[in-house]
């Protein structure tokens, strides 16, 4: 089966759903919040990602889709959504979220996701409060693309 995906926004600062692989025997007694260090040793990769400046992702490809099920291992996926309210406005609502669409026809392409540059985490890169603009450098060696197979962009 194969995931496309659609994605509003209106008070979200980013969200990832990420794929996750872990034993259902050890699945914590309903989820929440102090499992997902637990949980997050278990993810094996990003399905959709999205932050503010990125184009809005109205659909994969025709062509192309995320591959789930089958003869992949993982069968979990969670999303998680981060909101920004500098002004703590009182009763906001959001009506943004991501619609996955699954079907069962082999698409021609796989999508994937692949990352250049500075890893962000909050143990590798802190911005400073009240700054107006902070810029990062990031570098990769000359013949970085080389080793990759031949790949189309078709978001940013």
């Amino acid at each position: 089966m194969y995931i496309g995906a659609s994605l509003w926004t209106k008070l979200i600062r980013n969200n990832t759903a990420v794929q996750a692989k872990f034993d259902d025997n050890n699945l914590p007694h309903g989820v929440r919040d102090e499992h997902y260090r637990e949980l997050s040793a278990c993810f094996t990769g990003t399905s959709t990602i999205w932050a503010v400046g990125g184009e809005t992702l109205a659909e994969f490809p025709e062509e192309a889709g995320y591959p789930v099920s089958g003869d992949f291992a993982s069968k979990y996926y969670m999303l998680e959504m981060h909101y920004n309210n500098p002004k703590l406005t009182p009763n906001r609502r959001d009506n943004s979220g991501i619609r996955f669409y699954i079907g069962k026809e082999l698409r021609q392409y796989d999508i994937g996701y692949i990352s250049f540059g500075t890893v962000v985490n909050t143990l590798a890169l802190a911005i400073p409060p009240n700054m107006e603009r902070f810029n990062v450098d990031s570098y990769c060696p000359s013949g970085f693309s080389k080793v990759y197979l031949e790949f189309h962009v078709f978001s940013s």
